[in-house]
């Protein structure tokens, strides 16, 4: 006995004796293998049956609203990091800033040359950083006769000219 498989056609042949025929043994075959499922091999994979065919994909909808979206949140994303770096060089420069306006009105107390108009120059991570000293009466307390020594350091962020100032009070020379 020989089974052939078309399309939808389930057809059984026997041969016995030369003559063809189709009994109830060709009809009880063709139910077993439609139970089974064997009607459906020759399906493309992923199709179990009739209907219209659905492909994996995008449309082009999906696919221009989803180049709209990265064409809004791109450039916000990019701006953020921009800021977000601006601010820390900015920080940074500042706290080197205060270091160096530590260093110098530290080294000029010591060696005894607060007095105003003493200006220097500082180059440090390839950044310049000017410092200017001043130095004036004290007028929060007339009693206590201090002096306000004031150093200030200016330097540059992105193109914009910033400046810290640091003060202490030192006694009257004696």
């Amino acid at each position: 006995m020989r089974v052939t498989l078309d399309m939808k056609l389930i057809s059984t042949h026997r041969y016995a004796g030369g003559s063809k025929g189709c009994g109830r043994e060709a009809g009880a075959l063709a139910d077993g293998v439609r139970r089974l499922g064997a009607a459906r091999w020759w399906l493309p994979r992923g199709r179990k049956g009739a209907g219209p065919r659905r492909r994996a994909g995008f449309t082009l909808v999906e696919a221009l609203v989803a180049v709209l979206f990265m064409a809004i949140v791109v450039p916000v994303a990019l701006s953020a990091i921009r800021v977000a770096s601006m601010a820390g060089e900015a920080s940074q420069r500042k706290l080197v800033a205060a270091r160096i306006a530590t260093r110098v009105i530290n080294n000029l107390r010591v060696q005894n040359q607060l007095q105003s108009g003493q200006r220097g120059l500082v180059q440090e991570n390839g950044v310049s950083y000017t410092w200017s000293e001043t130095s004036q009466y004290w007028t929060g307390d007339t009693t206590a006769r201090m002096n306000i020594a004031t150093v200030s350091v200016n330097y540059n962020v992105a193109g914009r000219r910033c400046a810290i100032s640091l003060s202490t009070l030192i006694p009257p020379q004696s």
